[in-house]
């Protein structure tokens, strides 16, 4: 999930890709999940509960997929644990 300004490769799945297609944008971070099948991927999905578990299913749906190929995640979540750091 980026933006073009805050992107650091050059393809990347957005939340307004009608905007972002000019600028890379591989089509909506909520829809386009089909698309994936095979790669290493960055998950960075914005810190809101509901987006954080829709992103987490759709990996393990994903990873659950015998049909794709080799598929690896890298998800970067808050620590929201409370404890001490």
């Amino acid at each position: 999930f980026a933006a073009p300004l805050n992107c650091r490769f050059e393809r990347y799945f957005s939340a307004f890709p009608a905007l972002e297609r000019a600028f890379g944008s591989l089509g909506s971070f909520f829809d386009e999940w089909s698309r994936i099948e095979q790669g290493s991927f960055e998950v960075n999905p914005p810190f809101v509960p509901e987006v954080l578990a829709f992103a987490a299913a759709k990996v393990g749906e994903l990873l659950g997929d015998g049909a794709k190929g080799a598929l690896s995640f890298l998800a970067v979540v808050p620590d929201w644990g409370g404890g001490a750091s």
